[in-house]
């Protein structure tokens, strides 16, 4: 019975010393998950800073308007005339509009990635926390 208590012990010694790697597994997965997503985000955000857009929506209205001005009762007639013929639908967006859009998207990307990497440092904090808890 001795041999199987000092068996059992060491048995029970590898089981616990697993357990306590276990916290700090995570801990490091988590940190290397968080480092990464918040590079990610920076990577977004450099790339959001860097898209100029030349023109807004607002400002392309803003042009019509001072260029339907200037134009003669003539030009303006012509100019309705074609939109009754060919209707008004683009068959593109304007290109500034496009630039707007992949803007928008790069900051969305960057929020989105820097939101997961908070939640990976709280639970890199929560499972350090808990590690030490347990008395590991």
């Amino acid at each position: 019975s001795a041999e199987g208590d000092s068996a059992e012990a060491k048995s029970q010694a590898r089981a616990a010393e697993g357990r306590a790697n276990r916290p700090t597994v995570l801990f490091t997965a988590l940190g290397l998950l968080a480092a990464g997503l918040f590079l990610a985000a920076a990577f977004c955000a450099v790339n959001w800073a860097t898209i100029t857009v030349p023109l807004t929506t607002e400002g392309h209205i803003d042009e019509f308007r001072q260029a339907y001005k200037e134009v003669s009762s003539a030009q303006m007639i012509r100019e309705w005339e074609e939109i009754n013929r060919s209707g008004v639908d683009l068959p593109a967006m304007y290109q500034y509009r496009v630039m707007e859009l992949d803007k928008l998207a790069w900051l969305r990307n960057a929020g989105l990635f820097f939101g997961a990497g908070l939640l990976a440092v709280i639970g890199a904090v929560f499972v350090g926390r808990s590690g030490r808890a347990s008395g590991v």
